[in-house]
């Protein structure tokens, strides 16, 4: 594939620190551009109020491609503000581009990116609705003050396409860490404002980035030399779903990965905390219409996530661990981060899966058996409840707690066994597939213990093997229908515990008047050639 060039298209930054007294633009001084990367025409001009430092220029390769970082230090009197630019270059021909200022004094910055073509104007192809939607409240979160993208704007010479640009939000945060006594700490960020950072005129884009003064300021586009969006309706059928699912789509994207709003229930706390959520790092919704539409816009979310992910994991850890805490876990079990999510970690898992089949990547696939190796060596070191009879769940967390095990969750034992049967169908080791056996069985064993009075079914078994909590809607359900087809496929019969738990939870539900989402409904359908 052909890769982004930016034929005749020039990006320009240009950094101004504001002094208290106001901005004196006879005061700057411009340095010559530097290129980035292998981007042939894509420049970069910094200009200050007073010195500044070109500290380096370094190169990572990452998943699909290569960051090219460029870091300078910028000061203005008192104020010392660091500005980060990576481009991240996509050997498909893609790329995104980050911009993150680090501003450690009191006084406020901008940082302007200038986007302009030789040969084109600029023009609104595609547009998101203004960000002001109604935003409902939610519980455990509260507002989600986050907003779409502004939407794609493109260079065009006659019916050539010199770029496709899909504009983000200007994002203004602050760092909270809580450090702990052993070393380790949680850390989140709360947003302080977002912004349209996009004005336009016939001469190219200009994109602004505001600092208060003591934040992070960050901002990021897609490029792509084609279009991103070849059908307008694609565009318009993810500009609904984002609207009708905005706490699900990932709408803040940083070098490091997107940012998502985060509960109440986190330490430090800020009802407006944002953080890495592992369960949502991975573009599953993206996947699924790249598969559908072969749009290159989902393909680079995608591989974006790919990079994001691959780039998280620390070090020789075979998963991937949560990096903020949860007061809930922490006051129940003395849960604190960095810890593994079992959940999280099989959404990862079953995300590399189905990527490396559909790139036909090995690599991939070898990523995503690295949660199943976790899960046997959980049951190894005793992270386990035993229920009777031989039978254990692996506990929904690992590590040292203050507590011991903690609880596992009817939801999280399911997804294992789901994850464990579909590695195994796609290559595994046979060790995967007699674990989820075992959790099957483990889960047929304590079956009637998991149905409520009123027919919901508890959300999670404690170590002193009481049960307790509210069940997700229709979550679990899914799990349990997945359970089903997945046996089918190894020839296994469809499982009577597990009809017995479907069928308590959907007449709990018809009895509460909540309808089934479509994917049960799916679910069901492909479920409706089976034998009772």
């Amino acid at each position: 594939m052909r890769r982004v060039t930016f034929q005749a298209v020039l990006i320009i930054m240009t950094f101004v620190v504001l002094s208290g007294c106001g901005f004196n633009g006879s005061a700057l001084f411009a340095e010559e551009p530097e290129l980035l990367g292998s981007l042939d025409d894509l420049e970069l001009t910094v200009e200050a109020e007073g010195k500044k430092t070109l500290l380096n220029v370094t190169e990572q390769e990452i998943y699909g491609g290569t960051d090219q970082t460029y870091l300078w230090r910028l000061h203005s009197g008192e104020a010392s503000v660091h500005l980060e630019v990576t481009v991240r270059d996509f050997s498909d021909g893609e790329t995104m581009v980050f911009a993150r200022m680090i501003n450690r004094g009191n006084q406020p910055a901008k940082a302007v990116l200038h986007v302009t073509s030789e040969e084109g104007q600029p023009d609104s192809r595609l547009l998101y609705p203004d960000a002001d939607f109604e935003r409902d409240h939610d519980p455990t979160l509260g507002y989600d003050e986050t907003s779409f993208p502004v939407g794609i704007w493109s260079f065009q010479a006659g019916d050539h396409v010199l770029a496709d640009l899909m504009i983000g939000r200007n994002h203004l945060s602050k760092e909270l860490v809580h450090l702990y006594e052993d070393g380790a700490k949680s850390v989140l960020r709360e947003l302080t404002a977002e912004r349209n950072p996009l004005t336009y005129s016939a001469t190219g884009l200009e994109i602004e980035l505001l600092s208060d003064g003591e934040d992070l300021s960050e901002f990021w586009m897609m490029v792509s030399n084609e279009r991103l969006f070849k059908a307008e309706s694609h565009f318009d059928e993810w500009q609904g779903y984002s609207r009708e699912h905005y706490k699900r789509v990932n709408k803040w994207y940083t070098r490091d990965g997107a940012y998502r709003k985060l509960p109440w229930s986190i330490q430090p706390f800020t009802e407006q905390g944002f953080g890495r959520n592992l369960g949502t790092m991975q573009e599953d919704e993206a996947l699924r219409r790249y598969r559908e539409t072969g749009e290159r816009y989902f393909r680079t979310l995608v591989f974006n996530s790919l990079a994001d992910l691959m780039a998280y994991r620390s070090a020789g850890e075979p998963v991937w661990k949560t990096e903020y805490t949860s007061t809930w876990l922490k006051d129940q079990w003395g849960t604190r981060a960095p810890f593994a999510d079992t959940r999280h970690n099989e959404s990862i898992g079953l995300f590399l899966l189905e990527t490396s089949i559909l790139f036909d990547d090995p690599d991939l696939l070898n990523e995503s058996r690295q949660y199943g190796r976790f899960l046997l060596e959980q049951r190894v070191s005793g992270n386990v409840i035993d229920v009777g009879e031989g039978h254990t769940f692996i506990a929904d967390y690992d590590g040292v707690f203050d507590d011991g095990v903690t609880h596992a969750s009817l939801n999280h034992i399911l997804s294992e066994m789901n994850y464990l049967l579909m590695s195994y169908l796609h290559g595994a080791d046979a060790a995967f597939k007699e674990l989820a056996m075992d959790m099957k069985e483990a889960v047929v064993y304590t079956a009637p213990d998991w149905i409520r009075d009123n027919g919901d079914l508890w959300y999670q078994i404690n170590p002193d093997l009481t049960y307790e909590g509210n069940d997700y809607p229709q979550l679990t359900l899914s799990d349990l229908l997945t359970s089903q087809i997945l046996l089918q496929e190894l020839g296994y019969e469809r499982n009577d515990a597990f009809d017995e738990l479907i069928d308590s939870k959907m007449a709990y539900l018809t009895e509460e008047g909540i309808g089934f989402s479509d994917e049960i409904h799916d679910l069901l359908d492909d479920l409706s050639d089976l034998k009772r």
